[in-house]
């Protein structure tokens, strides 16, 4: 019973991890897409 429990535990916590990994990732690529697109305009004001 308490192995299972503990099975069940780590793989809650695996599946945690697995989804902040993917927030942040979705959160990075949202932020570079923001700064790829800051500075083309930039560029263009500039010019």
């Amino acid at each position: 019973m308490a192995v299972g429990k503990r099975i069940s535990k780590d793989s809650e916590y695996e599946q945690t991890l697995s989804m902040s990994a993917h927030n942040l990732y979705a959160i990075n690529k949202k932020k570079y897409i923001k700064k790829k697109r800051k500075t083309p305009i930039k560029e263009v004001s500039k010019d």
